[in-house]
C-alpha cells in the first residue's frame, strides 16, 4: 500500500530486495494500525521479509495485538486491523508491486491510488453517519435510565409504613429506586428505624420505552405495594387508545384509584417470601387481560404470616370476582380461613353472580357445617325470589328440598326450555320416578339419552319407568320386537329379565339363557362370550331367585365380588364383612357392604366410617350427605324419617338402607322395609335387605 508510513530499513536496496524476492520470500505488512508502531519499534520498519510457511508465526503476534488496541483508534483502527488479520492468515500478501515503489523500483499505477482512496472514503463516511446517532442515543438511555423512581401515593415518603413478616417499618427519605440500563436487577434499600431492609426490583422494561416517558412505581401506603399492584382487579381502559399516557387500576384493597404512568409490566422481587409479580399482560389490541404469575395458594400463606383476615378475604373476593371459574379460591376459603370468615367470602360472590354453580355447591358445605339446611334452604329461596325462576337455583334448590313434591316442582321449571344434557333433567326423571310417575320419567330419562346415548343412570331410569307403568306387558312387546336387530344385546336381554320379573314371569327368564347363549356363542364368540353368558345366567337367577344357579355362577368367577355375594347368600356375615373390607375405598358398592355386614355384627364404629366414606364419594349430594351423617350420629326417630324421605338420587337409597343397618333396634323395623322398596335398584343385593328386614 503505497503510504509515506510504509518504511523499509535503510540496508534495503533494490538488488537486496529484488534478490529476496526472487529467493521466494513475501512481504508482511502492518498499515495504520498498533501493529505497525510495535513493529517499527523493533524492527525500525512496518514490512517484513518472510518465507510464506513463516507468515502467521511470523505475524500473528503483531495483528493480535492490534486487534486488541486498534479498535479504539475510531474509525481507522478497526479497518486496518482487520486487513491486517485477513492478510495474517492468508499467509502473508503478495505485496512486491507496492514494495517495489517504496523502494524505488517502480511507480504504482493511477488506477490503484484512485482505487484505495475511493473504498477508504466510503468506509469513513458510513462509520461517521452511524457514530452520528449512536453516541447521541446511548447518552439519552444512559440518562433516562435514572430516572426510574418510587411513585409515593397520597403525601410525604416519610408518613408511609411497610409491613415485614407482622411488623410495621415508617419508610425514610432514604428510600430511592435507580433502573440501570438494560434488564439487569436493581438493589434496593430502605433505611428504616430497625435497621436497612434491601430488596430487588428486577425490570423487564424495553429500552426504547425510556425514551418516552420514566416509568414510576406504585406504592400504596396501606397495603403492601406488590400485592396491591397485583390484585388490581382489572384495567377499565383499552391501554392502545391513541394519545392516552396514563392508565388507571381499580385498588382491589383500599377502594380508590391509582395511577400508573405509564404501564411498565414491571416485575418484582420484592419481599423475604420471594414474591415475583407481573402486574398485568397485554394480550390483544382491543382489551387488556390480567395475568396471574404467582400460585394463588403462595401469596395467600404470604399474607396469612404478614397479612390480615380481612386481607385475605379481600383478595379472594377480587380473585373469585376476576376468575371465577377457578375452584383454587374456594379450597383456599375453606382451609386457610374460620368458616364465618369463608362466608363472608361467599356471600357478594354468590349475591351477585347466581350463575356460579361452582360458589353456590362450596357455599353450600360451608352452610352445612355451621348449621342445620335450613339457612341454605332460605338462602336459595332468597336467591330465586330475587332473581327469578333461574334454572340453575331451581335445579340447586331440588337438592335440598326435603319434600319430594315440591323438589319435582322446582326442577319442572328448571328444565323447561333447557336441552337434554341440562343436569335438571336427569334429575327429573329420578324424581318423576320416586314419586310414581313413570310416564314423566321416561320421558325426562329420553331426553337425557338423545344428547347423551351412553348415560347409564338415564337408561336404568328408562327401564325402571318402563317397568312402573301400568302396561308393561307392551313395553315387553318392544323389547323383543328390538332384540330380533341386535340379539346379542344384554342390555336389551336385561330388560327383558327385569320386565318379566314386573310381570310375575321371573321363571320364564331362566328359559331364556340358552337361546341367548347360543347366539352370543356364534356372534361374539371367544374371548368375550364366557363372560356375557355368566352375566346373563347370573341376572336370571337373581330375578328368579334361584339361589343355587346363582351359587353356581358366582363359583365360576374367582373375585372378591363373587366371594363376598355367595358369603352373604349363605348367611356368613363375618366373612362377608372380611371380604368386603378387602376392597374397602374401591367401589361405594363394596362400602355399603362392609356398612350392612358390620351394622349387623355389631360393629357399629365400622360400619358409621364405612356409610360416612361412601357419603364423600358422592359430595353433590349435599344435603343428602348432612341428613346421613345426622342420622348417624343421633339415631332418633325424626332423624330415620327425615333421612328416609329425602328424595335422593337413585344410588343415594342403597346408602340410606346401609345407614338404617348401622344401628339395631325398630329403625329397622319400621324404615328398613320402605327404604327398600323405594330403593329401585336392580344391581344391590335386595335378598340381603330383604332378609334383614324381615329379621330386625
Amino acid at each position: 500500500m503505497p503510504s509515506p508510513s510504509l518504511k523499509v530499513p535503510s540496508e534495503w536496496t533494490p538488488a537486496f530486495v529484488r534478490d529476496e524476492l526472487a529467493a521466494g520470500k513475501r512481504a508482511v505488512v502492518y498499515p495504520y494500525a498498533v501493529g505497525s508502531i510495535v513493529s517499527a519499534r523493533i524492527r525500525e520498519s512496518s514490512v517484513r521479509l518472510i518465507e510464506p510457511r513463516q507468515a502467521l508465526a511470523a505475524a500473528l503476534p503483531y495483528v493480535l495485538l492490534s486487534l486488541a488496541a486498534g479498535w479504539w483508534a475510531l474509525p481507522r483502527g478497526p479497518y486496518y486491523t482487520g486487513r491486517a488479520l485477513y492478510g495474517c492468515l492468508r499467509g502473508g500478501r503478495d505485496v512486491t508491486h507496492e514494495l517495489a515503489g517504496v523502494v524505488g523500483l517502480v511507480q504504482p499505477s493511477p488506477a490503484d491510488r484512485a482505487g484505495l482512496r475511493t473504498g477508504t472514503a466510503a468506509f469513513l463516511a458510513v462509520t461517521t453517519v452511524i457514530l452520528a446517532f449512536a453516541i447521541p442515543l446511548a447518552t439519552v438511555l444512559v440518562w433516562r435510565s435514572g430516572q426510574a423512581k418510587w411513585h409515593f401515593v397520597g403525601g410525604a415518603p416519610q408518613t408511609y409504613v411497610i409491613e415485614v413478616a407482622g411488623e410495621s417499618h415508617r419508610l425514610g427519605e432514604g428510600m430511592k429506586a435507580r433502573r440501570s440500563l438494560g434488564n439487569r436487577a436493581q438493589t434496593i434499600t430502605a433505611h428504616l428505624p430497625t435497621g436497612s431492609e434491601t430488596f430487588t426490583l428486577s425490570p423487564d422494561i424495553p429500552l426504547w420505552r425510556f425514551l418516552w416517558k420514566p416509568p414510576q412505581i406504585i406504592i400504596n401506603p396501606d397495603r403492601m405495594a406488590m400485592l396491591v399492584i397485583e390484585e388490581a382487579a382489572y384495567l377499565d381502559e383499552d391501554p392502545f387508545d391513541e394519545g392516552r399516557d396514563e392508565y388507571t387500576i381499580l385498588d382491589a384493597f383500599a377502594g380508590r384509584r391509582l395511577h400508573l404512568v405509564p404501564p411498565t409490566d414491571v416485575s418484582f422481587d420484592a419481599f423475604p417470601d420471594d414474591i415475583a409479580v407481573r402486574p398485568w399482560e397485554r394480550a390483544t389490541r382491543t382489551r387488556v387481560r390480567q395475568e396471574w404469575i404467582v400460585s394463588l395458594h403462595q401469596r395467600i400463606e404470604t399474607l396469612g404470616t404478614i397479612g390480615k383476615t380481612e386481607d385475605r378475604i379481600r383478595l379472594l373476593r377480587a380473585y373469585g370476582d376476576y376468575n371465577p371459574e377457578d375452584a383454587q379460591p374456594r379450597h383456599l376459603a375453606s382451609t386457610l380461613l374460620t368458616l364465618e370468615d369463608a362466608l363472608r367470602v361467599y356471600e357478594p360472590m354468590i349475591g351477585h353472580r347466581p350463575l356460579l354453580l361452582g360458589w353456590h355447591q362450596s357455599y353450600q358445605n360451608l352452610l352445612l357445617q355451621l348449621e342445620p339446611p335450613a339457612r341454605l334452604q332460605d338462602f336459595y329461596f332468597r336467591l330465586l325470589s330475587e332473581e327469578g325462576e333461574d334454572p340453575a337455583l331451581l335445579y340447586l334448590a331440588s337438592r335440598i328440598t326435603t319434600d319430594i313434591g315440591r323438589a319435582l316442582d322446582q326442577v319442572r321449571r328448571a328444565s323447561t326450555g333447557q336441552h337434554g344434557d341440562f343436569p335438571g333433567w336427569f334429575r327429573r326423571a329420578e324424581l318423576a320416578l320416586l314419586s310414581g310417575h313413570p310416564a314423566e320419567a321416561l320421558d325426562a330419562a329420553g331426553r337425557v339419552l338423545a344428547a347423551r346415548p351412553e348415560h347409564f343412570s338415564a337408561r336404568r331410569i328408562q327401564r325402571l319407568a318402563r317397568a312402573q307403568s301400568d302396561d308393561v306387558a307392551t313395553w315387553l312387546r318392544e323389547i323383543r320386537s328390538a332384540r330380533q336387530a341386535t340379539p346379542a344385546d344384554l342390555r336389551l336381554f336385561t330388560d327383558e329379565l327385569f320386565a318379566l320379573r314386573q310381570l310375575g314371569r321371573a321363571g320364564e327368564g331362566m328359559e331364556l339363557v340358552g337361546p341367548f347363549a347360543r347366539i352370543v356363542n356364534e356372534t361374539i364368540g371367544p374371548p368375550g362370550s364366557p363372560s356375557i353368558i355368566a352375566e346373563a345366567r347370573a341376572k336370571a337367577a337373581y330375578y328368579a331367585r334361584d339361589w343355587n344357579v346363582y351359587r353356581s355362577v358366582l363359583r365360576t368367577g374367582d373375585n372378591d365380588l363373587n366371594a363376598f355375594q355367595l358369603a352373604l347368600i349363605d348367611g356368613r356375615h363375618g366373612e362377608a364383612l372380611r371380604l368386603a373390607g378387602q376392597s374397602r375405598g374401591q367401589t361405594v358398592q363394596a362400602l355399603l357392604i362392609v356398612a350392612l355386614a358390620a351394622g349387623l355384627q355389631g360393629q357399629t364404629d365400622l360400619a358409621r366410617e364405612a356409610v360416612e366414606t361412601a357419603a364423600a364419594a358422592r359430595p353433590f349430594e349435599f344435603r343428602g350427605q348432612y341428613l346421613i351423617s345426622n342420622y348417624m350420629a343421633d339415631p332418633s326417630d325424626e332423624n330415620a324419617e327425615a333421612m328416609v324421605r329425602f328424595p335422593f338420587a337413585l344410588e343415594y337409597r342403597s346408602l340410606v338402607l346401609a345407614a338404617l343397618a348401622v344401628h339395631p333396634g325398630i329403625h329397622r323395623q319400621r324404615f328398613l322395609p320402605q327404604a327398600a322398596r323405594t330403593n329401585l335398584d336392580p344391581d344391590f343385593p335386595h335378598h340381603y335387605i330383604e332378609g334383614l328386614a324381615a329379621n330386625p
